[in-house]
């Protein structure tokens, strides 16, 4: 049996039964009892506070016998020694968590953590960007239209300034070549002479389509030549 004893009184508290004789013990931060005996690790949870009818959780080692167990503090983590060597058990609830130092309050709520993180952040913003400009309290607020005509006009100002000062970039993507630009040079004077070659072909055309009907052809001085006139000679 497993007796629990209060050292104040010097009683025994609570009894528990095992199947074989205990070889270790050892109770945790949060009150699990951790107990060895044989090849069975059992832990007893609030153990010590309140009678409990069977153990939270037990573990089997097959064919090997218990020597010693022992809580990492400040984990849920129970190392367990034994004849073929060493096992570590999770058992949750077991360790007293480690709260981080640096927080303020580690039992904070949700919205206590929201506004921790809003007045943290406007402690980082200088105190001009978040006061009142003190030169606009009392003033007369001025129409929409002036507001606006000055914006448009400082916008403007501005990118006419960002215009002049752009440095302009030469993009020829291979127009510079010599070789192309004498091209595009022989490609005009070609299109010239095509254009006089269609001229006098169709000229020529006319002049022949003349021929055949037997016209003359067609002076700038022609209107100012008498009429022929009918009669006798």
């Amino acid at each position: 049996r497993i007796k629990a004893w209060d050292l104040r009184t010097y009683k025994e508290v609570h009894t528990y039964h095992s199947v074989r004789p205990a070889h270790s013990l050892d109770i945790s931060a949060r009150g699990v009892l951790a107990v060895g005996h044989g090849p069975h690790v059992e832990m007893w949870r609030d153990a010590l506070a309140t009678k409990q009818k069977a153990p939270y959780m037990s573990h089997l080692l097959p064919a090997s016998a218990v020597a010693s167990v022992e809580f990492c503090p400040h984990e849920d983590v129970l190392g367990v020694g034994h004849a073929l060597g060493f096992a570590s058990l999770l058992v949750p609830g077991a360790g007293e968590a480690a709260f981080d130092a640096f927080e303020a309050n580690p039992y904070a709520t949700k919205k206590q953590r929201r506004e921790a993180e809003v007045t943290a952040l406007l402690e980082k913003l200088n105190p001009e960007t978040i006061t009142l400009d003190v030169s606009v309290i009392g003033t007369v607020d001025r129409s929409p239209g002036e507001r606006m005509a000055e914006m448009k006009a400082s916008k403007d100002a501005a990118e006419a300034e960002r215009k002049a000062n752009r440095k302009e970039r030469k993009k020829a993507r291979g127009r510079s070549k010599s070789a192309k630009r004498l091209a595009r040079k022989s490609a005009n004077i070609n299109d010239e002479r095509r254009e006089k070659m269609r001229a006098a072909m169709a000229k020529r055309t006319q002049d022949r389509e003349r021929a055949k009907r037997g016209d003359e052809p067609i002076d700038a001085l022609d209107r100012f030549s008498a009429a022929p006139t009918v009669g006798n000679p």
